[in-house]
């Protein structure tokens, strides 16, 4: 007896009678070698044969025949068992066609001519675009049967889907959140831009300090503090140039009130200096000669610029009506640079000085009054010193005197609004020296009490006619 997979008992003569004699012919034609054989009926495997001729090993005769037989049955259960579920489609074929087993029992579509033309080769894929699946073949070698695997597209392409579907929505998701954070980063970015606008549109409508938000470390952070420095500055300029046109505006006005019909004020002087000649008065004919120079330089004149030879003869004629009346008390001493002569300044800007010396240095002392004028060349710069023997200034009010000549400007002119102006004497030539030549020049005093009074101008050494003089008149100030 032999027995199958399940333990059934089989009789040798019940295998012997299903044992087909064609598997006898094709078994000892081989000549030992092993025989598949397959039983079908309308090309699907009913029973498999295995056959082999067994020899006697001493004389090599026929002695007996091995059959092994598969039952259709046991084999699906087998296949069944073994397959795969990735690949619900598979199948094995023999050469001659014939369906050995199979997984699927509607199989019938490996046997249709656009399948069979397909598999040519040992092995080989191709995709079956009627039922859009992949058909991969392999051929054994012994039996020479094909393993034949049907995989849908769906089914192959269903992990690549699943990643792209994945994909597509971790892109959607990456895009909107980037869309976020874009509008965020647009909002936080475009924002302080539009406040840069605003403020911007308000100095073109006039108002211009406008202070931006400076809590920002980044660029736009920097151009809000740039932003609000540049309207300060602005506002600093716009302020000063109003100023100074209304200081400019003013002493254009009293400029214009002290030229009321000026040749009469001369021809006035010129009939008292014919008076003074007829009736043999000397001293008053110098006197008045002197005064009508002096007020041609101060009305009669447009020159904005003279040299410094042109003043110094204007303060000689000053000093000449000083001593008529202080009667020989003042004397003038001059020491002067010839390169300096033919320096331009504004016009009366050392005769102040001369005037201030006279009025508040000698005119209360009882010794006789010595008034020492140098100028020199010192570097760059024109250096002239204006000295008298005179009572001297106490240092509290020569500290006050140094202070206010040292402000700028702005800081004097905004001071301005507050006091009572006085563009006279050394604060007017202070002032004046500052708005022509720049900020850097100035008056500085110097004064001993009961010794001297010195009072140092520094302005630059240039004979071209530069700059401007704002004009004001020469009275006295300390």
């Amino acid at each position: 007896y032999s027995a199958d997979n399940n333990s059934r008992k089989i009789s040798i003569k019940e295998a012997i009678r299903d044992v087909k004699e064609d598997i006898h012919i094709k078994a000892r034609s081989n000549m030992g070698k092993a025989v598949w054989y397959v039983e079908a009926k309308d090309k699907l495997a009913e029973n498999i044969y295995f056959a082999r001729t067994i020899y006697n090993k001493d004389n090599f005769k026929e002695i007996g025949l091995m059959v092994i037989m598969f039952k259709k049955d046991h084999l699906h259960t087998l296949f069944n068992d073994l397959s795969t579920v990735d690949i619900p489609k598979i199948a094995v074929v023999s050469s001659e066609d014939e369906l050995i087993a199979s997984r699927d029992q509607s199989i019938d579509y490996i046997f249709e001519p656009e399948i069979r033309n397909h598999i040519t080769e040992s092995r080989g894929a191709f995709i079956d675009k009627k039922e859009e699946a992949l058909v991969s073949y392999v051929s054994m070698q012994e039996p020479s049967w094909r393993i034949i695997t049907y995989v849908s597209l769906n089914q192959l392409y269903r992990e690549i889907n699943i990643l792209r579907n994945w994909i597509i929505i971790l892109s959607i998701i990456s895009v909107s959140l980037l869309s976020v954070f874009g509008l965020l980063i647009s909002f936080d970015l475009i924002s302080p831009i539009n406040r840069l606008v605003k403020g911007m549109k308000k100095i073109q409508k006039g108002q211009w300090v406008v202070n931006m938000d400076e809590d920002r470390g980044d660029e736009l952070g920097f151009l809000s503090k740039t932003f609000n420095e540049m309207t300060k500055e602005i506002d600093y300029l716009v302020n000063r140039i109003y100023r100074e046109q209304l200081t400019r505006k003013d002493a254009e006005i009293k400029a214009l009130q002290s030229q009321i019909n000026p040749h009469f004020l001369f021809n006035t002087l010129e009939s008292i200096n014919w008076m003074a000649q007829l009736n043999n008065v000397p001293e008053i004919s110098e006197t008045v000669s002197a005064l009508s120079s002096l007020m041609e330089v101060s009305i009669g004149r447009d020159d904005r610029l003279i040299t410094i030879e042109e003043e110094f003869s204007y303060i000689d004629n000053y000093i000449l009506i000083l001593k008529k009346r202080f009667e020989d008390r003042i004397t003038l001493e001059k020491n002067i640079q010839k390169e300096v002569l033919d320096v331009k300044i504004p016009r009366l800007l050392i005769q102040p000085l001369i005037e201030n010396a006279v009025y508040h240095g000698l005119e209360r002392s009882r010794n006789k009054g010595v008034i020492r004028l140098n100028a020199r060349i010192s570097g760059q710069d024109v250096l002239i010193e204006v000295i008298d023997n005179g009572l001297g200034i106490e240092k509290e009010e020569l500290d006050r005197i140094n202070h206010k000549l040292s402000m700028d400007n702005e800081t004097y002119f905004r001071g301005m609004d507050k006091r009572r102006r006085k563009s006279i004497g050394i604060e007017n030539v202070n002032r004046r020296i500052k708005l022509l030549y720049g900020e850097e020049y100035t008056l500085r005093l110097e004064s001993v009490p009961g010794e001297y009074t010195k009072v140092i101008v520094h302005i630059p050494y240039s004979k071209s006619d530069s700059g401007r003089d704002p004009g004001v008149q020469s009275n006295d100030y300390r």
